[in-house]
């Protein structure tokens, strides 16, 4: 059974979480690049490999202003599911999977209009991550696109405490937390196509954010300025005000030096 624990995050107020015990097993993310090579984004620009850590940023809570740069994220990369069409009729959602990477959502012109990537990582068991999905992520996905601000959720654990999330658990996440919205018949019937509308993705063993927190405690939250790839925050509990923080941060502060 797992536990809920109050975790106290940037904006000091008190954030839920769930905790649980170690992952095993699952889909192995893909390998890791050397960071001495030019990964592109859409547009051709090399991923930025300076600076490279899990140091947040240091910034006002009023006003937004950095006082202290955080460090770059590392070009992280997951087998998942991509926002837009998917069919969730397939025998095998495996056929589903496509290789997911920080690299697609980088966007230094604003040619994608992101300005925001906020990352969540969850796991099945945890009825906090549950909430925050479908209460939150899924209800102000579409607004929260508007403002520039996009959303990569990985899964850690499937059902069990300690077990690989798997493909179908994502499938299923998908549909019972609001992510999935179902086409319908001429007649108003549900279909099993539809579109996704933000990025679900596998972490087991939590391979790609264990730098930075124990996957036993979900939900995970962390925010990256877009532009630059510069980690504005990140905390253990869901955190409602973190989106339209993490947006001041960028809307007051000229892209990080690179």
């Amino acid at each position: 059974m797992f536990q809920r624990a109050a975790v106290i995050g940037f904006s000091g107020i008190a954030l839920v979480a769930c905790s649980g015990g170690s992952t095993a097993g699952g889909v192995d993310a893909p390998a890791t690049t050397d960071t001495t090579s030019c990964e592109k984004n859409s547009y051709g620009e090399c991923y930025p490999t300076a600076d490279l850590g899990t140091q947040a940023s240091a910034f006002s809570a009023s006003s937004g202003v950095r006082r202290t740069a955080g460090s770059t994220m590392r070009n992280y990369k997951w087998f998942g599911f991509k926002p837009g069409a998917i069919d969730r009729g397939v025998a095998d959602p495996t056929a589903n999977l496509q290789t997911v990477s920080l690299a697609d959502y980088y966007d230094p012109k604003g040619t994608l209009g992101n300005k925001v990537i906020h990352l969540v990582a969850s796991s099945r068991w945890c009825s906090v991550c549950a909430e925050e999905t479908k209460n939150y992520l899924s209800k102000n996905s579409v607004a929260d696109k508007a403002k520039g601000l996009v959303v990569i959720q990985t899964m850690i654990d499937g059902l069990r405490q300690g077990v690989a999330a798997t493909p179908k658990d994502i499938d299923l996440w998908s549909a019972s937390n609001g992510i999935f919205v179902a086409d319908t018949d001429a007649t108003g019937a549900t279909l099993k196509t539809g579109s996704l509308l933000f990025t679900l993705a596998l972490d087991p063993d939590n391979k790609n954010f264990g730098p930075f927190f124990d996957g036993a405690g979900v939900p995970w939250n962390g925010w990256v300025d877009a532009r630059t790839m510069e980690i504005i925050d990140y905390a253990v509990g869901f955190n409602p005000s973190g989106d339209d923080a993490a947006l001041k941060f960028v809307g007051a502060n000229a892209a990080k030096a690179q």
